[in-house]
């Protein structure tokens, strides 16, 4: 889905840029806090957003890739770029 995202943005929005990995990597990525927050598959909580980056980040991804799985949630944000948006959507 990300993949197809990706390319309906690329194609109907030709001047906006955004790093298509990064997005890719985010939608692969956004949820893995879950896996320490299994009663969040089925229900609503939050608590697998920072686990999530903090478990990334302990397993030696950067934290500029690692951002995704706390701002998959952030819309408003001052942080907040366009990957993370299109990772959001």
């Amino acid at each position: 889905m990300a993949w197809e995202l990706a390319d309906w943005v690329d194609s109907h929005y030709r001047g906006l840029l955004f790093d298509r990995d990064a997005v890719l990597f985010g939608a692969a990525t956004h949820d893995i806090g879950k896996i320490l927050h299994p009663e969040e598959l089925s229900g609503p909580g939050s608590a697998h957003e920072q686990a999530g980056y903090e478990l990334l980040v302990a397993h030696g991804f950067a934290e500029e890739s690692a951002r995704f799985a706390w701002t998959h949630s952030s819309w408003t944000a001052p942080e907040v770029r366009m990957e993370d948006l299109l990772v959001s959507a």
